[in-house]
């Protein structure tokens, strides 16, 4: 009779279509008290700096407690976590277990003893399971509706031989540049995930290398790619695709897709509030992602086919331009996300929102537009438009009158054919790509305060700040190389070759996780 209980329990534990993935604060205080940088997935997953990897239980029945200890372990001499037993069970009914690796691939625990705590528990139910993980059948229970994936999997770092850069091509450069460059630390440690136009592999490179390390396969040519969660992740958009690609940078695979049911086209981050803001291609709408979770929050609706999307540091507005009519709008996410008209700019290459202004550059007009934020009425009236209205994630769309007053606060002209533009330190870095120069804007001033020549060639592609330093990389879309250059100083420090051109790049801390190319599996 006991048995036939249990066995009840465990099919209709097993039936359960989801559980949450978010741990509870004192098994998490007691993970990091444990293990210091022990990394936290949002599906559940636990990683140790050696890559030592725990899958969580969620369990039947919680006990609340504040600060959780341990009731059982296995082996029983193993009762701490930096000991790293294969089993682990907390007196709230948590479960850890250790992912083990065997001549079939990876499993956890054989222990033919199990407690019922670890019977009755479920996996995390949109949990990634590492390549490879074959469950006892004792234990089948657990999977709950996971699904474990078998053979080839488009999560898989799939390395690939790259061209390596002769001698010759280095020599070349260095007798052109003969000036010594010392190593610089703001660039120590480092990885740059590199794309172009025509291919779907994610190049990864070494900041100290030329050589990619391994190649990300994706399902189709990426759009657009953004950092979050501090670098441990990015955010990927790829062309005729719904979903956006959550690429685990720790453990180097796609750990999750999002999909949004119509194609996204750009992505920005609000890391203060820890939301991505995401672009329908073809839709008056974005897709609002938590982060902490990577979840799809919500589908708000809006004005016009948004692109060329920027936030203030603060979160509060998003600016765009549709791309139909060419008109400017704010978005206040703050305001249910009322949405306002800005003004008419076509043909802009580049928006940079701070907490007070807008920055617009206009690649025909050679121009910078500065622009103001309207002010906002309190006795402003927020209506809806039911008739907008499509699915149960559709926000109302609101829209706020349009400002009485003139918003353009200056003009300037600029170096031709302005491709990007930065801010830093109360300065716009503006790169321009016909004559491949950068100009200096002083927001204080409203002056251009300097033009600086890059020594290259080629289209320059975009800037990208490393961390938040003095230093920003220069990419090319014709040249195989790319610069290293001072924000506070102005100049070009470094020329690096490379055997691929760059169309998206983004840099990321390197991790303790990340493998070294000598040790990298051929797959």
């Amino acid at each position: 009779m006991k048995k036939l209980l249990l066995t009840l329990l465990i099919l209709f534990l097993g039936s359960l279509e989801a559980f949450s993935t978010t741990l509870p604060k004192s098994v998490t205080d007691y993970i990091r008290s444990q293990v210091k940088d022990a990394v936290i997935r949002f599906d559940g997953l636990i990683m140790f700096p050696d890559k030592t990897t725990y899958l969580p239980l969620i369990p039947a029945v919680e006990n609340y407690v504040d600060k959780v200890s341990v009731v059982y372990s296995y082996p029983q001499k193993s009762i701490n976590l930096n000991q790293k037993p294969e089993i682990l069970v907390f007196d709230n009914n948590y479960v850890l277990l250790k992912v083990i690796k065997d001549k079939n691939g990876v499993t956890i625990s054989k222990d033919t003893n199990y407690p019922i705590t670890v019977k009755t528990g479920v996996l995390p139910q949109d949990l990634l399971v590492p390549k490879g993980l074959y469950i006892p059948e004792s234990l089948e229970a657990i999977l709950g509706d996971l699904k474990i994936p078998v053979g080839t999997q488009n999560n898989t770092i799939i390395t690939k031989n790259e061209e390596k850069l002769q001698d010759e091509v280095t020599e070349f450069l260095d007798r052109k540049n003969p000036v010594t460059v010392p190593k610089i630390d703001a660039l120590k440690n480092k990885l740059y995930f590199i794309s172009n136009y025509d291919s779907n592999y994610l190049r990864v490179i070494n900041s100290d290398n030329t050589q990619p390390m391994y190649s990300l396969k994706l399902e189709s040519i990426p759009r657009s790619i953004i950092s979050a969660g501090d670098g441990k992740y990015l955010l990927i958009t790829t062309g005729a695709k719904t979903f956006v690609d959550v690429v685990d940078v720790q453990r180097e695979e796609i750990a999750k897709q999002i999909d949004l049911t119509i194609e996204p086209s750009e992505i920005v981050t609000d890391e203060t509030n820890n939301l991505a803001y995401v672009a329908a291609k073809d839709e008056d709408a974005l897709f609002i992602i938590d982060l902490k979770n990577m979840e799809l929050k919500q589908k708000v609706l809006i004005k016009g086919c948004p692109s060329y999307m920027a936030i203030t540091p603060d979160g509060s507005k998003l600016v765009y331009q549709d791309k139909n009519s060419a008109r400017l709008y704010v978005v206040y996410p703050k305001a249910e996300y009322a949405t306002r008209t800005l003004t008419s700019l076509p043909n802009i290459s580049k928006i940079v929102a701070t907490n007070n202004a807008v920055y617009v550059t206009s690649r025909t007009k050679n121009q910078l537009e500065v622009l103001s934020y309207p002010t906002q009425n309190a006795s402003e009236q927020i209506y809806e438009s039911p008739a907008k209205l499509r699915t149960i994630f559709d926000t109302p769309y609101r829209e706020l009158p349009a400002p009485i007053e003139n918003i353009i606060l200056a003009q300037k002209t600029i170096t031709e054919k302005p491709i990007d533009m930065l801010y830093y330190n109360e300065k716009l870095y503006i790169l321009g790509a016909k004559q491949n120069k950068i100009d200096v804007y002083d927001t204080k001033s409203n002056e251009i305060i300097k033009t600086i020549d890059l020594p290259i060639n080629g289209f320059s592609k975009k800037l990208t700040r490393v961390d938040k330093t003095n230093y920003v990389v220069i990419s090319n879309a014709r040249e195989e190389k790319y610069l290293i250059f001072d924000l506070d100083t102005y100049s070009t420090v470094q020329q690096i070759p490379l055997n691929t051109r760059i169309n998206n790049l983004v840099i990321v801390k390197k991790s303790p996780y990340t493998t070294t190319p000598s040790k990298k599996e051929t797959l």
